[in-house]
């Protein structure tokens, strides 16, 4: 738990709505949740978040598993 809470706290620090709970599958794994501030979506800027994403997931032995979206239309 000590690992989610402190990423969770990292992405907090970057201005993203984050929750984390334990996994509904595994009991001993935590799932983190959050929104970002408004990016931009062009392939250059995704490649760049998802890569930064990744690292801290690294940084907090935890793993980066994929994202949705919220398009403004």
């Amino acid at each position: 738990m000590e690992k989610a809470k402190l990423l969770a706290e990292e992405l907090q620090k970057k201005e993203y709505s984050v929750a984390y709970r334990k996994s509904g599958y595994n009991k001993k794994q935590f799932v983190i949740t959050g929104w970002t501030r408004k990016i931009s979506i062009g392939d250059n800027a995704l490649a760049a978040w998802a890569k930064e994403m990744c690292e801290l997931g690294y940084k907090y032995d935890c793993e980066f598993d994929g994202w949705g979206t919220d398009i403004d239309q």
